[in-house]
């Protein structure tokens, strides 16, 4: 959702990947199949454990997210289950930002 300065090969990558879901959700449709993106934030994870262990990251990280907090694996999870189901049969080719605001705050320079 945002570039990130000297990421610029994960930066084509997410981009790459938020494309490959707009045209498999105009390809994919009319078979009635949805295709939706899930653009989650760090997670608590083993992955992330150091970097949610580590104060100094934890603070500068959560500070400007309005929720203040991090996500949780549960989060995501939520947001795939509710995709999944017929709860959101008219959602498609969204690609849905599970973090807690963050991209309303932060920018890159």
């Amino acid at each position: 959702m945002q570039g990130h300065p000297e990421q610029s090969v994960y930066n084509i990558s997410k981009g790459a990947a938020a494309n490959l879901t707009r045209i498999l959700a105009i390809e994919y449709g009319q078979n009635k199949i949805r295709v939706n993106g899930i653009c989650p934030t760090y997670a608590k994870s083993a992955l992330t454990r150091a970097l949610f262990d580590d104060k100094d990251f934890d603070t500068t990280f959560t500070e400007p997210i309005p929720l203040q907090r991090w996500g949780e694996v549960d989060d995501i999870a939520n947001l795939a289950v509710f995709l999944a189901s017929d709860e959101s049969s008219y959602l498609h080719g969204d690609l849905i930002k599970v973090d807690g605001g963050e991209t309303l705050c932060r920018y890159s320079v």
